[in-house]
């Protein structure tokens, strides 16, 4: 194994989003070590709705940004928008084309920023065929349970997941559920629980309120973040609202790109 010179870090989510979580911030954290990052933004790991005219703006907008080509957003950070097809993984002539889509558009960019031996540190198993004596260390950063996302080849996510997991130097997991799933598969396996931007949120000290709270009645629930329904269980929540209709509650956030939520 090489030692590192760069890291190419392979996203679940593209970099503006409005939504930052682990990709963004180990990017920046990494940058400011002196580390610099190539960011992939996210291959299409979930299958695109056609009928919703947020997946088709998300579409056209990854086709002008990939015509742009590999793009500096900061110090030590470089942002690349791979084309893929997101749709039909499981038939082998896909998953083929977007792989060869992935490794030379990756190629070129780590030609044109130098890098020879750059650790992988990824959140997905979409990876290009890795030359190992040419690349430094393989991480897998476990943050979700990708495979029970809607839209997700389940079957396929899980069998190149459980591979991923096995050849990696290093894979960190989220949660106690996702460290249970993989631990068996040695002990580069690691539990590295989600932490929190304190200098962020301690913003809000600072900040004039714009909701204004001041007639609410009972105790206030409140919930911060992405409105998602496959990590918020909103019936539930919905029935405890029928229950107590005397508390206030508050939800601020925006349901995810290609989740539509009845309950919310």
């Amino acid at each position: 194994m090489a030692e590192p010179d760069g890291c190419i870090l392979y996203s679940t989510a593209d970099w503006d989003t409005p939504y930052w979580t682990n990709k963004q911030h180990m990017t920046v954290d990494f940058a400011r070590r002196g580390i610099r990052v190539l960011y992939v933004e996210t291959v299409g790991i979930r299958r695109p709705k056609l009928a919703s005219g947020r997946d088709l703006t998300r579409i056209l907008r990854r086709l002008w940004k990939a015509a742009r080509g590999m793009r500096r957003v900061d110090d030590n950070v470089w942002v690349l928008s791979p084309l893929s097809i997101p749709v039909g993984r499981k038939f082998g002539v896909i998953g083929s084309f977007n792989s060869f889509l992935l490794r030379n558009s990756v190629r070129v960019a780590s030609l044109r920023l130098g890098f020879a031996s750059p650790m992988t540190w990824t959140y997905h198993p979409y990876l290009p065929d890795l030359d190992r004596s040419r690349t430094g260390p393989l991480v897998y950063h476990c943050v979700d349970d990708i495979a029970a996302v809607p839209g997700v080849d389940a079957t396929t996510y899980a069998r190149l997941e459980e591979a991923l997991v096995a050849k990696s130097d290093l894979t960190f997991v989220t949660s106690p559920g996702l460290y249970e799933l993989w631990r068996k598969a040695g002990p580069h396996v690691h539990y590295l629980p989600n932490a929190v931007d304190v200098g962020h949120f301690a913003k809000a000290r600072d900040l004039k309120p714009t909701l204004d709270l001041s007639s609410a009645t009972g105790p206030v629930i409140g919930y911060i973040g992405a409105l998602s329904d496959f990590k918020v269980d909103f019936k539930l929540v919905l029935d405890a609202v029928r229950l107590r209709p005397d508390w206030t509650w508050v939800f601020i956030g925006d349901e995810r790109e290609g989740q539509r939520s009845d309950d919310v």
